[in-house]
C-alpha cells in the first residue's frame, strides 16, 4: 500500500514538473512586449508578469501562471520615464515552496539540456583542431553564400582542444558593462568566483565595482578598428590593453563577417610577437547560427545576439552556478536615477543588430527559475 502511495506521490510530482516546464516553453515562445517602469527604494517594478524588489540581494520575480504565483500586466514595452505615481505597493520578499523546488530545478535542467544539444558549448563554442580538419570549409555567420576554407595556415592557430573543462566549473561570473555596475561594490563579489567572462575589452576600473580577474574577454573587431585602428598602425596600446587582463584568453569573432578575419588574425599574430602565445580563441560560426536560431524560435528577433548573450548562454551549460553582474539595458537604476549605458561611457548599442532589452527580459527569466542569478543592485 505505502509503495502504491508513493508512486502516486511521485507521478503527480512529474506530472506536475512537466506543467511547469511547458508553461516555460510558452513565456519563451512569447517572448516579453511589455514596459518597463523604472524603481524607487522600496518600490516594485510591474512589468509584464514581473515583479522586482530592489533592496533584496537578488532580484525578485514572479511570474503570472508559473509556480512562483500570479502578478499583473501592462502594455507596450518601453523606456519608461513616468512619475513615482505610478509605482506599486512593495511586493514583498519572494520565496520558492519547498514542494516546487523540484520543478524549478527540472525547468532549469530543461534549459541546459536545450542548450547541449542545440549548440554544444563544451565542443563547440570555439574552434579548435580537435573539431575543425584541414580543408573544412566555414560559412560566414552573417553571409550564408560567404565561405573560408580552412588551409595549414588557419589549422596551426587553433588550439589543439577547448580551453574549457569538460567538467562543468562550479561558479562562473559573466561581467556586462551595463552602467548599473558602476558604484556597485560587486569587484570583490566578481573575483571570487571561479570563472570570469568579460565583454569587449572593457576598462577594469574602479576596481571595486569591475574586479580585476579575468579567464576570458570577448574582443569585438569593431572596437579594434575605432580604438586601435585595426592594429594597422602602432600596437603597443594594444599590448598594453591586453596585459591588463593578466593571462586571459581573448575571444573574437573572426568568422562572422569577412572583414572581421583579417583583423582577427591580426590579432593573434601581433600578440604572437610579443611572446603572448596561444593568447587568440575563435568563435565557432556554427555555435552562433545555432544559438541565434534556438533563441529566434523563442522569440528573439534580432540579427545578431550579443556577446554578452552568447556569452551567457555558453556558461550555462559550462558552469555549475552563473551569476550576471552589469546586465541592464535602462537608462536609469533600481532608483530611479539616470545611468549611462556603459559603466565607462554613454556610446549606444546599435539597435540594428541586438536588441538589449529583449535580452534582458530572457535573463529575468532564466533567473526566475534559478538557471542564473541576475544581480542588479550594489553587492
Amino acid at each position: 500500500m505505502k509503495r502504491k502511495y508513493y508512486l502516486l506521490i511521485f507521478t503527480a510530482m512529474v506530472l506536475y514538473s512537466f506543467y511547469a516546464n511547458l508553461q516555460f516553453r510558452l513565456h519563451l515562445s512569447k517572448g516579453f512586449t511589455k514596459r518597463f517602469i523604472p524603481l524607487s527604494e522600496n518600490k516594485c517594478m510591474e512589468s509584464e508578469k514581473i515583479y522586482f524588489k530592489p533592496d533584496m540581494e537578488q532580484v525578485s520575480l514572479q511570474f503570472g501562471d508559473s509556480p512562483l504565483g500570479p502578478a499583473t500586466t501592462t502594455s507596450s514595452r518601453h523606456r519608461s520615464q513616468q512619475s513615482q505615481s505610478h509605482f506599486k505597493q512593495p511586493c514583498g520578499k519572494l520565496h520558492l515552496r519547498p514542494e516546487l523546488v523540484i520543478i524549478v530545478a527540472f525547468v532549469s535542467w530543461t534549459l541546459w539540456s536545450e542548450l547541449e544539444n542545440c549548440c554544444n558549448a563544451t565542443g563547440r563554442l570555439i574552434v579548435t583542431q580537435e573539431n575543425t580538419q584541414i580543408g573544412h570549409v566555414f560559412n560566414y555567420e552573417s553571409k550564408e553564400k560567404k565561405t573560408i576554407t580552412v588551409n595549414e595556415d588557419i589549422f596551426q592557430m587553433l588550439p589543439k582542444k577547448s580551453p574549457f573543462p569538460k567538467k562543468p566549473i562550479k561558479q562562473c561570473a559573466v561581467v556586462g558593462n551595463g552602467g548599473i555596475l558602476y558604484k556597485s561594490s560587486c569587484g570583490s563579489e566578481i573575483d571570487q568566483a571561479d570563472f570570469v567572462f568579460r565583454l569587449n575589452l572593457p576598462p577594469l576600473i574602479p576596481e571595486e565595482d569591475t574586479g580585476r580577474k579575468t579567464d576570458v574577454v570577448s574582443a569585438n573587431p569593431s572596437i579594434l578598428e575605432h580604438k586601435f585602428q585595426s592594429l594597422t598602425e602602432k600596437r603597443k596600446p594594444f599590448i598594453d590593453k591586453i596585459n591588463t587582463y593578466g593571462a586571459a584568453l581573448i575571444l573574437m569573432s573572426a568568422f562572422s563577417y569577412t572583414g572581421n578575419t583579417a583583423i582577427a588574425f591580426r590579432v593573434l599574430h601581433s600578440l604572437e610577437d610579443v611572446g603572448l602565445n596561444e593568447k587568440v580563441i575563435f568563435f565557432h560560426p556554427e555555435y552562433i547560427k545555432n544559438l541565434h536560431l534556438y533563441w529566434t524560435k523563442r522569440g528573439i528577433q534580432v540579427k545578431r545576439l550579443s556577446s554578452g548573450f552568447i556569452l551567457a548562454n555558453a556558461a550555462l551549460e559550462l558552469c555549475e552556478k552563473v551569476k550576471l553582474y552589469g546586465f541592464w539595458p535602462f537608462s536609469k537604476d533600481l532608483n530611479g536615477n539616470e545611468i549611462t549605458h556603459h559603466y565607462y561611457d554613454n556610446v549606444l548599442p546599435n539597435t540594428r543588430l541586438h536588441s538589449m532589452p529583449d535580452e534582458f527580459f530572457y535573463f529575468v527569466q532564466m533567473n526566475t527559475h534559478r538557471s542564473v542569478y541576475l544581480k542588479v543592485g550594489n553587492c
